[in-house]
């Protein structure tokens, strides 16, 4: 079986590459979701000239299911960057 890349990070230029022809406003900003999403998003935002941030989930498991689960945003215990959601800028939000 042929796959499209031959890595995430080549699977991330491309995706970079597409990207860059977009007229996107500034200041971008590239959600990452750690192990797989890392390299694909290291990439884009070194082709975008972008920040990388990482979104981290947890495993949400119904009482009564011991095995499968959803994902959802992990919470943080603080805001470590020292601002509120007040001082958080709007941006668009790009899905690709």
């Amino acid at each position: 079986m042929s796959l499209p890349f031959t890595d995430r990070q080549a699977a991330g230029r491309a995706l970079g590459q597409r990207l860059t022809q977009l007229k996107l406003r500034t200041p971008i900003v590239v959600l990452a979701l750690p192990r797989g999403g890392v390299p694909v998003g290291v990439e884009v935002a070194r082709m975008l000239g972008a920040a990388l941030d990482l979104v981290l989930v947890r495993k949400q498991l119904p009482g009564f299911r011991r095995e499968g689960s959803d994902s959802a945003p992990a919470r943080a215990a603080r805001d470590d960057a020292g601002g509120g959601e007040a001082q958080r800028p709007r941006a668009g939000v790009y899905a690709c």
